[in-house]
């Protein structure tokens, strides 16, 4: 049917009706409020409508949003991290309800359904109070990202994924940018002071991770599942990837997180073995250059070793002994009952000691001051010592079941979702090395993205079989 002279005119009547009304209330507010809370209005109009766009940009906006800004960010109670994961829970209702995404169940999804109901039963069996509860539901929050990455449509893995590594690769700038200030711009308040100046210190920056551990940890994962999308692309879309992926490497080495740099070596391995023992897919050329590279670098390791940046940096010694005496102190509270040693002391219990409201703060816990200031340092000895053996066991068959079941069905895929999947693994395995050193899980941006990778290793994991090549 020919479109009339008012129909013609309708669409750019009401669009500069629309600009015009959004105009004068964004005017409004910034003569009202500051011109920061126009430019914040401005952000989520465009964000509204891009979220309207498709679905799947609500999960999509939630990524970017979880990269790109500060967790810790907000007022009132309300944060970043809460933002995003609004978002990620309102993608999960979305594909629920409108799109009738179906869920097939694996094992590795009922291990988190598990360590969800054992963070339940802590709270439930230890008569937590309301901020007990608050403080536990903000610790395991992030595995919204895991059941949302689960509902995600097979087509749609590689978006979700190009999104992450754009935005990691964004938000990895602001390490270069403190590194170029020699001083902290973005510091997380829940995490001890990371950087220092002076002819004893050298700086480390964080960047809009909040510390270096968190960054660097987030920045191996994410370089680890950029690595295999390389050869499905080309022209200006493979220099563009190439491009962010040295950023996120380089921004990883400037962190001096040596934790990061082994799980990212670790990642790099699983990645190559598994494609090469499961996938039968031959090993790239320039992989013979790495024999050589390392020659070099072991050539070069006595001139290094003099510099300043490399003993303050890389070898920073007796810093392991201090991780160790950390370590100690958390496995006397861990063995000193048979009930410790299997349910834990509770989740928070360290917390407890700079916020009393989430619990108390148990005698045998007190008497450890340092080990409640500076933490486990190990992911595997704090989840002992809060959730016991019941509740690391939970966390492994997570995250170890990932690897198992990515291996197991990597045969069954075509040979791009298994580069893929073997990404996935590798990011994985990087994240298991790295929490030998930190408390990964602690980190609300690490664990989001942990979780939103291995939901999406298990959703790739429940494609249909295709022929093998």
């Amino acid at each position: 049917m020919r479109a009339t002279v008012s129909d013609r005119l309708m669409g750019p009547l009401g669009a500069l009706l629309t600009g015009t009304l959004v105009a004068i209330l964004l005017g409004v507010v910034a003569a009202r409020m500051g011109a920061l809370f126009a430019v914040m209005g401005l952000t989520a109009i465009g964000l509204a409508a891009f979220v309207g766009a498709r679905s799947l940009n609500i999960l999509l906006a939630a990524i970017a949003i979880s990269a790109l800004l500060p967790y810790w960010y907000g007022r009132g109670g309300v944060t970043v991290a809460h933002l995003a994961q609004g978002l990620a829970l309102l993608w999960i209702i979305t594909a629920k309800t409108v799109r009738r995404t179906r869920l097939r169940w694996s094992g590795v999804d009922y291990a988190v359904v598990a360590v969800l109901v054992a963070a339940f039963l802590d709270w439930w069996l230890r008569g937590g109070n309301f901020a007990a509860a608050r403080a536990s539901a903000d610790t395991f929050e992030p595995l919204i990202f895991y059941f949302a990455a689960r509902l995600v449509p097979l087509r749609e893995i590689r978006h979700v994924l190009w999104v992450i590594i754009a935005a990691t690769a964004i938000a990895s700038l602001s390490l270069f940018y403190e590194f170029a200030q020699g001083a902290t711009v973005f510091q997380d308040p829940n995490a001890y002071y990371w950087a220092g100046n002076g002819i004893d210190k050298i700086f480390r920056p964080g960047g809009v991770f909040g510390a270096p551990p968190t960054a660097v940890t987030i920045l191996a994962m994410v370089s680890l599942v950029a690595i295999p999308l390389l050869r499905e692309t080309t022209g200006r879309w493979r220099k563009l990837l190439s491009a962010g992926i040295a950023l996120m490497v380089a921004g990883g080495i400037i962190t001096f997180t040596r934790a990061g740099w082994i799980g990212f070596g670790a990642g790099l391995l699983t990645y190559f073995f598994v494609l090469r023992w499961r996938a039968r897919i031959p090993l790239p050329r320039w992989l013979s250059v790495v024999p050589v590279a390392a020659v070099a670098v072991v050539l070069a390791l006595p001139t290094l070793s003099r510099t300043n940046w490399f003993q303050l940096g890389v070898q920073r010694q007796g810093t392991f002994a201090v991780r160790e005496s950390y370590w100690t102190l958390a496995g006397k509270l861990i063995t000193d009952a048979p009930n410790h040693l299997l349910l834990g002391r509770g989740i928070n219990s360290l917390v407890a000691g700079a916020r009393p409201e989430v619990g108390g703060l148990e005698a045998s816990v007190a008497a450890n001051p340092l080990l409640i200031t500076m933490g486990a340092h190990n992911q595997y000895v704090r989840t002992l010592l809060e959730q016991g053996l019941v509740g690391l066991t939970l966390i492994l068959l997570w995250l170890g079941g990932t690897i198992a079941l990515a291996i197991r069905r990597m045969p069954a895929l075509d040979l791009l979702d298994r580069r893929l999947l073997a990404g996935l693994a590798a990011a994985t395995t990087s994240f298991l090395v790295v929490s030998t050193a930190d408390t990964n899980l602690r980190d609300t941006v690490s664990f989001s993205v942990i979780a939103l990778l291995t939901g999406l290793a298990v959703t790739l994991c429940s494609s249909r079989p295709a022929a093998v090549t």
